[in-house]
């Protein structure tokens, strides 16, 4: 992200994040809703929140978008 950031003066969104208690629910709210969630990291934990699980999903039309759960 270290040259990404810059070059934008006007500001970007390099992605969203959302937390879930349920990430099975909300991954099909997302196909409900007609948006197309692409896998591009399933659930790992992540050291920086304290081992929580976190998957990454490239949204058609939109842009990456990262899922926290509990």
């Amino acid at each position: 992200m270290g040259k990404l950031v810059p070059k934008q003066t006007a500001g970007i969104i390099y992605h969203l994040c959302y937390e879930t208690e349920n990430l099975a629910a909300a991954l099909a709210q997302f196909a409900d809703a007609g948006i197309n969630a692409i896998c591009i990291s399933p659930p790992t934990p992540a050291p920086l929140f304290g081992g929580r699980s976190v998957s990454f999903y490239n949204i058609v039309g939109m842009g990456l978008v990262e899922v926290l759960e509990p």
